[in-house]
């Protein structure tokens, strides 16, 4: 009769994005389906321990929508009322889970949790996709839907229908949870109609917002959808965007995905071979101006083009000082601009696990064709 969609969700300043964020909350998102069309029926959004309540003025309290019944009622399961002052709480995972069965059984949308949190109207989230204030976040990297907006997606796809909700509260939402959670995946395949229209207008990390708030920072992801690329790559075929915006866009994907790929630990240290150094600097192998420019759009973005070196030998291959041959020992193209660098050879089998050996063959047949890398 009905499926229960389940995934993980975060606010921007949990996430790191978002500058005029100011509250910490992640949580799992809950949307029941219905089974005959993929249409919504009911929703809520339980928090996650660790969950901080910030209260940037007392005087809210007296506000209107402060004080509804169904904020008003968790509130009491932690807020100290006798306080005045500006406060942030963390909050026990005992009243945690004490505010999560409140959800569960009272809430009736996910941005109402989102409300409760901040004590705000939700109405303009509703009512324009770029004031979505949460987005899909995963711990984990390769989650194929990390930092969708999906609040307005759901609501647009939402359908009364009393039987089914009079069932799923006979059905008892706390206990039947697990037993009908399918994934975004697993809704995606059933309902594949409504997939398109998700990955065009609900992807944060297709927005001209997003590219701004991390054009200077290490964000890191390392997994997307491949047909993100393919839309960015429609839009610029269709004179959406132009060339240069799809070149910034594509560049942006790279490096964050580069900062996810780097931060597991196998592939923290240095590339070369028996040697660390305290800092080290992310080298392309075959530049991205290159791949681009070949239109191998895949390749540019792709983080296994790259490899962690010290400062000194980035700056010499990028100006083609040196190169590596196959077996990632260094080769000297202009020794008379070699001073007393000391160079190391790259750890070939680290290369080769992670899937960097490809690019690093490319770049030695280029040197070997045209006496350089390819840059």
């Amino acid at each position: 009769m009905y499926y229960i969609l389940k995934f993980p969700y975060a606010s921007k300043k949990k996430i790191g994005i978002g500058s005029n964020s100011k509250y910490c909350f992640s949580g799992n998102a809950y949307y029941f389906v219905n089974k005959e069309d993929g249409s919504v029926f009911h929703q809520f959004a339980t928090i996650d321990d660790g969950f901080e309540y910030r209260l940037n003025s007392f005087e809210l309290t007296e506000k209107k929508y402060w004080k509804r019944k169904n904020h008003r009622e968790p509130r009491n399961i932690f807020f100290d009322w006798s306080n005045k002052d500006k406060q942030t709480q963390k909050i026990k995972s005992g009243k945690i889970n004490a505010i999560n069965k409140y959800i569960i059984e009272n809430f009736n949308t996910v941005l109402t949790t989102e409300s409760f949190i901040t004590g705000s109207n939700s109405s303009g989230s509703k009512k324009n996709i770029k004031n979505s204030p949460i987005l899909i976040f995963s711990k984990d990297i390769n989650y194929t839907f990390n930092l969708y907006r999906f609040t307005n997606f759901f609501n647009d796809v939402f359908e009364k229908n009393k039987s089914l909700l009079k069932l799923a509260f006979e059905d008892n939402f706390s206990k039947s949870l697990n037993n009908k959670e399918i994934t975004l995946e697993e809704y995606f395949e059933k309902y594949k109609n409504n997939k398109r229209k998700f990955i065009i207008d609900y992807n944060y990390f297709m927005t001209d917002e997003f590219s701004e708030e991390i054009e200077n920072s290490n964000f890191k992801l390392e997994a997307f959808d491949k047909e993100a690329v393919d839309i960015l790559i429609n839009r610029h075929d269709n004179n959406i965007i132009s060339l240069d915006e799809l070149k910034r866009k594509l560049r942006l994907i790279y490096s964050s995905q580069v900062n996810g790929f780097i931060s597991k630990s196998v592939h923290r240290e240095c590339y070369f071979k028996d040697v660390n150094f305290n800092s080290t600097e992310k080298a392309h192998i075959v530049s991205f101006n290159r791949l681009f420019k070949l239109k191998r759009y895949y390749d540019a973005v792709d983080p296994k083009n790259c490899i962690l070196i010290d400062p000194t030998s980035h700056t010499l291959f990028d100006k083609n000082i040196i190169t590596y041959n196959l077996k990632g020992e260094v080769i000297i193209i202009k020794p008379n601009l070699i001073k007393d660098e000391k160079l190391y050879n790259l750890d070939i089998n680290l290369l080769k696990s992670i899937g960097a050996y490809k690019f690093l063959e490319e770049n030695y047949k280029h040197y070997l064709d045209t006496g350089a890398n390819c840059i």
